[in-house]
């Protein structure tokens, strides 16, 4: 199994109510899933698409059980419930050094008649490690792998497939309109 397959099997593309698309990386058996928070409602309903790691893209829906209160100093995560077990789950990872490997999975639109989206894997380094702010505790994890927005919840891995954070954010330096490129991408690391 290479590891691009062994993220994707723990990794689902995630659709709101509205439309929006994210990631969700599966972390306990028991069905649960975390994500990143912006944009969620406490209570409501996402799809998961591809989590069953089924030939065929299946759908099945999701509850948000807990969401971060951003806006009050809370991490960007939230933690979603499927109604069923999940076969294949990420194991944590140490923190990982400043300067070590990443692979980090988002979701790829595309405009063509198809899939909405789909996941695709990208590389990178570890750029800082720092605490994060607040009660929550955890850690901020810069990485240098070229998310892009619509990432946001998607899972960082160090070299063995081993979860690092969850991805949120993503910054883009524009020249001119279209043309830019990104300088960086930050994910949460929980407590």
């Amino acid at each position: 199994e290479t590891l691009q397959q062994h993220v994707g099997r723990r990794t689902a593309l995630m659709v709101t109510p509205w439309g929006a698309v994210g990631c969700a990386v599966a972390i306990d058996a028991r069905g649960y899933l975390l994500t990143s928070a912006h944009g969620l409602t406490d209570g409501a309903a996402v799809s998961l698409v591809r989590l069953s790691g089924a030939r065929w893209p299946q759908s099945e829906r999701a509850e948000v059980v807990w969401r971060g209160d951003v806006e009050q100093g809370g991490p960007d995560l939230a933690l979603l419930r499927v109604a069923r077990p999940l076969a294949a789950v990420f194991a944590w990872a140490a923190p990982p050094p400043v300067g070590s490997p990443v692979f980090a999975m988002g979701s790829q639109r595309h405009e063509a008649p198809g899939p909405p989206a789909v996941l695709i894997g990208l590389a990178g380094r570890v750029r800082r490690l720092t605490p994060e702010p607040g009660a929550a505790g955890g850690w901020r994890v810069e990485h240098d792998a070229p998310l892009q927005p619509g990432d946001s919840g998607g899972p960082v891995v160090d070299a063995t497939g081993r979860l690092v954070a969850v991805s949120y954010a993503t910054a883009r330096r524009v020249l001119l309109p279209g043309v830019g490129w990104s300088i960086g991408a930050w994910a949460y690391r929980p407590p």
